[in-house]
């Protein structure tokens, strides 16, 4: 959708405050290394889960594409269960595992047409199959509404709001804003904070900068950088694809 004149951005002509926000959502990614127990060798297993994951999306896009979002309903998922307890909504994340309140991030954005017409496009120019992107719409769909029907019915009525913001937001500001919104003011916060108590020695000073360090120059870098072939946007995605996939995989074990 399309409000206030938010177009979704489908191209790499993206605004100064969408790559300010996009550099950063994916600089708290590498911090990941501060849960390291044994720096050289677990960077060496990161970066060589990264590097199966990239070479699974290579061959298998589609799969892997919709395990992508998937896990990245779980992971937000784990978000919300903070936020509930935090303001003490209710106790529906006691005994729920797996998706919940994470669909609810996600199920708005795949309703109405300009929806839609954003995730085909999208997942077409990485899979350049448009018969399997309206697939894998589909089994994204009917997972999202599924787990969110079955789950605004147990929710008490404050969970329920939540979703019901976190849905109308999907729908009117669309996939890729409200989602950017979302990791830039939600999930970016609650990620270093838990990060920051993770770590038994007080190093937040540490994280801080080299997170806003990373941050910057990944900022600075896509101001500069020149892509010229389809195929150099597909692997760059793929290659952020497969990084967050390993970090969702990580926060698993971790969190």
């Amino acid at each position: 959708m399309k409000m206030f004149n938010l177009n979704e951005e489908l191209d790499i002509r993206q605004s100064i405050m969408t790559n300010f926000l996009v550099s950063f959502v994916i600089s708290h990614g590498f911090l990941d290394v501060f849960k390291f127990k044994k720096l050289e060798s677990d960077t060496y297993a990161y970066l060589l889960i990264s590097g199966v994951f990239f070479t699974l999306l290579k061959v298998l896009p589609s799969i892997f594409l919709l395990l992508f979002l998937s896990l990245s309903v779980e992971h937000f998922n784990n978000d919300l269960i903070v936020i509930s307890r935090m303001l003490k909504l209710g106790t529906t994340y006691t005994y729920h595992k797996f998706f919940g309140y994470g669909t609810s991030v996600f199920v708005g954005t795949l309703l109405g047409s300009k929806n839609y017409n954003f995730y085909i496009t999208v997942i077409s120019y990485l899979n350049e199959s448009r018969n399997i992107a309206n697939v894998i719409y589909c089994i994204f769909l009917f997972i999202t509404l599924l787990h969110t029907t079955i789950w605004l019915y147990y929710f008490s009525n404050k969970e329920r709001l939540m979703s019901g913001v976190l849905i109308l937001s999907g729908y009117l500001l669309g996939p890729f804003y409200h989602i950017l919104y979302y990791l830039s003011f939600i999930h970016l916060p609650i990620a270093i904070i838990r990060l920051l108590r993770f770590n038994e020695v007080n190093i937040w000073g540490r994280i801080l900068y080299v997170f806003f360090l990373i941050g910057l120059s990944l900022n600075n870098l896509s101001n500069s950088f020149i892509i010229y072939e389809k195929s150099d946007i597909q692997n760059i995605a793929f290659i952020g694809i497969a990084i967050l996939l390993t970090h969702m995989t990580i926060a698993k074990i971790y969190y």
